[in-house]
């Protein structure tokens, strides 16, 4: 069998992971698996998404990939850690060290490499990527470009998982209405026998 090229695996691999956070509809498990998939797929050792949440300015970590406890739920301002870097200058971020960034929050990773992502929907930032590994692995362009493809996609997924939260919450509201009106001529029958 003949040797296939790096890069056509790591096509395959993305391929695969595409698949996989496709099938997903329900908002959390989705953001799980796309962080662990992101970070198999670039050799990482760790990494978060975080969702914008706009009315408070700020970025909230809503799933991670073997992170430091108390990660999953913080909020990250604009310009703090790498989700408020993203979040800030809305642009992918590269750094060699964690601890070159002007406010880290996460201590004990200074010198890992690091590579943030925005996830945008229709040119607006809906969330961060935050991706890091121990040294000696650094990240590149290359690793760049793989994740901002990867952002693309999750971008659509997390996109469904909301359109289909809303839809199971109207279809929620209906029911709740029906049974209401069903309860209230069932009480205006029995008040009219009586």
């Amino acid at each position: 069998m003949p040797d296939r090229r790096p890069d056509m695996i790591d096509q395959d691999h993305l391929r695969e992971m595409i698949e996989v956070i496709s099938g997903e509809l329900e908002l959390r498990p989705l953001l799980t698996t796309i962080v662990q998939k992101a970070c198999e797929l670039l050799h990482a050792d760790r990494g978060s998404i975080g969702l914008v949440h706009a009315q408070d300015n700020a970025v909230r970590i809503e799933a991670v990939y073997k992170m430091p406890e108390g990660e999953l739920g913080s909020v990250a301002y604009p310009g703090q850690g790498l989700a408020g870097k993203v979040y800030r200058d809305r642009a992918p971020v590269l750094i060699d060290r964690y601890g070159e960034l002007q406010e880290p929050l996460i201590g004990g990773m200074t010198d890992d490499s690091v590579v943030g992502m925005p996830i945008l929907w229709h040119g607006d930032i809906i969330g961060t990527f935050g991706i890091g590994a121990a040294p000696p692995k650094r990240f590149g362009d290359n690793d760049m470009r793989t994740l901002e493809v990867f952002a693309r996609h999750a971008a659509i997924a997390i996109n469904n998982a909301r359109s289909y939260e809303r839809e199971k919450n109207y279809a929620a509201a209906k029911e709740r209405q029906r049974l209401a009106r069903d309860l209230h001529d069932h009480v205006s029958q029995l008040t009219y026998s009586m």
